[in-house]
């Protein structure tokens, strides 16, 4: 199995400049202030409708766990494309197939394919955390198998059947949740990131404050 060496680039050097001049009241403002922010769009798929309503994951590992691996996922698509890039311009058809192939390996309901008047959700927008880190690791071998010249088929292929051997354990019921994802979830990443960064710096001024005590 291919190893996970992406990394989101973010410029943070200012902020962490920022967190690390605070006080502890000031962190727990910050921290506060973060929180607010850490409201998702989600689209709520029903039978036969769906509906687009905020949720605050503050208190949700796994949702925010989700984001995380989500951000990895967007950079290996844009890798992928630009390894087809050199073959073919049809990449709608390409990822129809590559998503098509890590369909088959699960079990999904009606709302995974179904089509959205007025909206298109990427595939990888309807996977949980759990789906999500199967995707990424399926994506990550198909990328590895274009950059040896494998074609498309072929690459596909043995980078579903080793991602399906790898994750033999997981239950492929659950790579699904009717909690879309919104189009773009830049803004609630970087709050991840700040909300972390916050958490960070009160685990080392509290460790302080602690010594100077003793």
């Amino acid at each position: 199995m291919e190893k996970d060496n992406l990394s989101v680039s973010l410029n943070m050097n200012e902020y962490k400049q920022k967190v690390e001049a605070m006080s502890v009241k000031q962190l727990l403002k910050e921290k506060e202030k973060i929180e607010r922010h850490l409201t998702v769009n989600y689209i709520f798929m029903g039978p036969n409708f769906y509906s687009v309503n905020q949720v605050n994951i503050k208190d949700d590992p796994e949702e925010k766990n989700r984001i995380y691996v989500r951000k990895k996922v967007s950079i290996l698509t844009k890798m992928i494309s630009g390894q087809l890039n050199t073959y073919t311009t049809d990449f709608a058809s390409c990822w129809q197939f590559i998503n098509k192939k890590f369909l088959e390996t699960t079990s999904f309901g009606d709302h995974v394919t179904a089509i959205l008047k007025g909206k298109t959700v990427p595939f990888a927008d309807k996977l949980t955390v759990k789906g999500l880190t199967a995707y990424k690791k399926y994506l990550l071998v198909l990328s590895d198998n274009l950059g040896k010249d494998m074609n498309l088929i072929p690459a596909a292929q043995d980078a579903i059947d080793t991602e399906y051997y790898a994750d033999a354990n997981l239950d492929r019921n659950k790579f699904y949740s009717r909690k879309y994802l919104p189009s773009n979830i830049d803004a609630i990443f970087k709050n991840l990131i700040k909300s972390k960064m916050v958490d960070e710096q009160l685990a080392k001024v509290g460790t302080v404050d602690k010594n100077e005590e003793m």
